[in-house]
């Protein structure tokens, strides 16, 4: 049905449109209608959940998956591995259900928008990009999580610039395969991406002529697009020409021989990023849903090319905060939390200052504490000698060293170094 201010409201979703043109698709009155599992006061974590229980989290999970796979990704991981303990369910796994729509309900506000891209003057003009990621082994029975991000962008966005994307297609699941290695796990998932990039080129293709043949490879190519993968092994063996027989997995091998057909076919490039600007990175864990969902909230992506693939553990962790919510408004938590660090750095930087400071020329008899509050007319060619080799903050003007300044009257006279 539609209100008087243009709203629509179909299957459980509001779709409205914005002045600017811009597309907005919102599930927030259907989270909030979802309720919580009613738990036993005396039950444990450890106990087995009652059929009842049981009943109850399946249709928990029920009422969030269709949210999940509608509008809000940042809850696709999580509700994906819910759905692992149905059958043998604790009360600890109730409990996780539980948080799991507390999560929800409190970014209900986050939604879908499709934008207007006004640079694009043609339909072939249109960017996609599919990211994958995959945690390994890390569901109950040992097999690994994949997911993947499709993305509409305008072409800039392969200049590494800003943009504003809409998800075309998003997916978390269980891996088919159980995986030997993380290498593995990430094919899989990249295979999966792949495919799913060549499904969104060919429909997009047949949005603007539907009476072409659909087995047509000019649909695939149109356009530019990429893979975006944040392990570096997939990357290098992206790269490079490598026999099955040579390869230490030849499962894996086979996969990225296949990978590498299909992306030929969509004519798109594999892009390497750090894991901290992986954006799929929430769709296989479920301590990033967090950060996604803030990510979903703006919908702003910056594709960074990275000449020294610099990997995200050999980061600083102001480092790596600044490149995760690039692009976020930071909640009031978020940037307190960014801040500490930036002190913390800030602190160990003026300790080792402040300690080199206070062992200048103590010889003498000079002994400041602080040398940020040091008069220039009591500093002497010693003292700067040392100073230029601490930090800059105690770096003392080279005026010091001139015999023209005077002395203040309350300052004690100026004495020669030995």
């Amino acid at each position: 049905k539609s209100d008087s201010e243009g709203d629509l409201e179909y299957c459980g979703g509001t779709i409205r449109r914005g002045k600017d043109g811009t597309i907005e698709l919102s599930y927030a009155d259907f989270i909030r209608k979802v309720k919580p599992i009613t738990l036993r006061k005396e039950a444990k974590d450890t106990w087995q959940a009652t059929p009842t229980e049981v009943r109850l989290l399946r249709g928990l999970i029920g009422a969030l998956q269709w949210p999940a796979t509608q509008c809000c990704a940042h809850l696709a991981c999580s509700v994906s591995m819910l759905s692992a303990y149905v059958s043998d369910c604790k009360v600890s796994h109730l409990k996780e259900a539980n948080k799991c729509l507390r999560f929800a309900k409190s970014h209900a506000d986050v939604t879908q928008k499709f934008y207007r891209y006004p640079d694009i003057k043609s339909w072939v003009e249109l960017g996609f990009l599919s990211c994958t990621d995959a945690a390994w082994a890390t569901r109950p029975d040992g097999s690994s999580q994949g997911g993947h991000l499709v993305l509409a962008v305008p072409p800039r966005a392969f200049k590494d610039e800003s943009v504003n994307y809409g998800i075309l297609e998003w997916k978390s699941y269980k891996l088919p395969r159980v995986a030997r290695s993380s290498l593995h796990a990430e094919t899989q998932a990249a295979a999966e991406g792949a495919d799913a990039l060549e499904f969104c080129k060919v429909f997009w293709a047949l949005c603007r002529t539907p009476w072409a043949d659909v087995r047509d490879d000019e649909h695939r190519s149109t356009g530019p697009s990429a893979l975006v993968v944040d392990a570096k092994s997939l990357y290098d063996a992206l790269q490079r020409e490598s026999t099955v027989s040579g390869a230490s997995c030849k499962r894996s091998a086979v996969e990225q021989v296949a990978l590498k057909q299909a992306l030929s076919y969509c004519a798109a490039v594999v892009r390497w990023v750090s894991s901290e600007r992986q954006i799929a990175d929430g769709l296989t864990k479920v301590a990033g849903r967090e950060l996604m969902a803030k990510r979903l909230q703006n919908q702003s992506y910056r594709l960074v090319y990275d000449a020294t693939f610099t990997a995200a553990k050999k980061k600083t962790a102001a480092e790596r905060s600044s490149n995760e919510y690039e692009g976020v408004t930071r909640s009031k938590s978020a940037s307190n939390k960014h801040r500490a660090v930036k002190r913390s750095q800030a602190r160990a930087q003026s300790s080792e200052t402040q300690a080199a400071a206070v062992a200048l020329d103590s010889d003498d008899g000079i002994f400041h504490e602080c040398c940020d509050e040091v008069p220039m007319h009591v500093v002497h060619d010693h003292d700067v000698h040392c100073a230029t080799h601490t930090h800059d903050a105690i770096f003392f003007c080279t005026q010091a060293r001139s015999s023209s300044r005077r002395p203040q009257a309350s300052a004690p006279p100026l004495r020669t170094a030995s």
